[in-house]
Formats: C-alpha cells, sequence, structure tokens
C-alpha cells in the first residue's frame, strides 16, 4: 500500500489500471456489458424517459416551474415557450427534429436524451416503451434500458450516442438547434 495520499495522482493511477483491466477483458465485453460501462460512466448526462413528457422534463432541468398539469394556464410553460422561440409543444419538438408521425406517435415512443461535456444535447427516438410507466426520466443506468432493447437497436444507439459525443461516426440524434448529428 503507498505511503503517502495524492488524491490527483492516485485517481489516475487508479483509472490508468481500470482502463487497462477494461483491455484485458475486452473479450468479455459484448454489447449489454459495453453499455453498461457506457451508462455507468455517462451518469446522470444520459435520461431515458417517456418521449411525449420529455418537453416537461427538460423545461423543469432548465429551472422552469412546470406543474404537474402543464398547459393548465399557470407555470411558467408560457415563458419557456417564448425562451424557445416556439408557440406550442409541436413546434418545440419539430425544433429538436421531431414532427409528422414521429410527432403524432410520442406516447409510443422512449426518448434517450443526451449531454455532452460542453453543454450539447441531442435526443434520440426508439420504437415502443422501455421504460418503467410513471418514474419520468431516469438515468440509463437506473432505466434498465440496456437490457430491454433487441441487440441490434442497441448497438445502434450506442453507435449514434459515442457519434454525439465525439467518439465515432454516425450519430442521428437531433441537437437543440435542430441540426442533425
Amino acid at each position: 500500500m503507498a505511503d503517502s495520499f495524492d488524491g490527483e495522482r492516485d485517481a489516475g493511477m487508479l483509472f490508468d489500471a481500470a482502463l487497462a483491466l477494461q483491455e484485458a477483458e475486452r473479450a468479455r465485453f459484448d454489447v449489454r456489458r459495453t453499455a453498461a460501462l457506457v451508462s455507468f460512466v455517462l451518469g446522470s448526462r444520459v435520461k431515458v424517459g417517456d418521449a411525449s413528457q420529455y418537453i416537461y422534463h427538460y423545461a423543469r432541468r432548465q429551472g422552469y416551474d412546470i406543474p404537474p398539469y402543464p398547459l393548465a394556464g399557470c407555470g411558467e410553460i408560457k415563458q419557456f415557450f417564448a425562451e424557445e422561440g416556439v408557440k406550442n409543444v409541436p413546434e418545440w419538438y419539430a425544433k429538436w427534429g421531431i414532427a409528422g408521425e414521429d410527432y403524432e406517435r410520442l406516447h409510443e415512443k422512449t426518448l434517450v436524451a443526451v449531454s455532452n461535456a460542453e453543454g450539447g444535447h441531442a435526443v434520440f427516438l426508439l420504437d415502443g416503451v422501455y421504460y418503467q410507466q410513471e418514474s419520468g426520466f431516469e438515468d440509463l443506468v437506473k432505466s434498465g434500458l440496456y437490457t430491454a432493447l433487441p441487440l441490434d437497436v442497441l448497438t445502434g444507439l450506442l453507435h449514434d450516442i459515442f457519434g454525439f459525443l465525439g467518439f465515432g461516426e454516425g450519430a442521428h440524434g437531433t441537437c437543440a438547434d435542430g441540426s442533425s448529428r
């Protein structure tokens, strides 16, 4: 055991050892195990939930007072719309590239929201309900999404997340400014 503790040095050494362990265990890292590792590493930067409720989750995370029934006329939903440059819920989703049939069927979809280290955001829609019905938006690690998704869908989602974060190609999510990644 080391004689003296140096938090920064020790953290760096432990991180390097963890990377070496991962490399040594590469053969055991299938898609689901990789997804579990990614979900742990990214923590609260990846949220999973009901696509039709993302607007309210997003507004609340931005600090707006959004009541349980947001369109009832109370709370700060109108201020949120104004500051986002939209007039209503469909326009806000369209800003994220979600329109037409995708918007009409939001209640049948799962949304995965990813934030990068610079504060950028992207969203990815998945056909089907892969979240706990009443849990709101949860961190990917708590959601269990990576155990519920079919492997081909999970693989595509991981490629997209890595692409958005700058560690791969082919992210098909939509960023906050409406541009595709």
